[in-house]
């Protein structure tokens, strides 16, 4: 399993999907989704390295 790409590939989703729910939505809450996502990957990316 390449690692870092898989973070790219999903860092990839939450851009696009980040920025779909900001055109339907507000910048504000499209922004608070990407930072949850961020924060999703990142407690992911922890549990998958351990």
């Amino acid at each position: 399993m390449n690692f870092s790409r898989d973070i790219f590939i999903t860092s990839l989703i939450i851009v696009g999907s980040s920025s779909i729910v900001g055109y339907f939505y507000q910048l504000q809450i499209a922004v608070g989704y990407a930072l949850l996502n961020v924060l999703v990957l990142l407690i992911w990316s922890k549990l998958a390295s351990r």
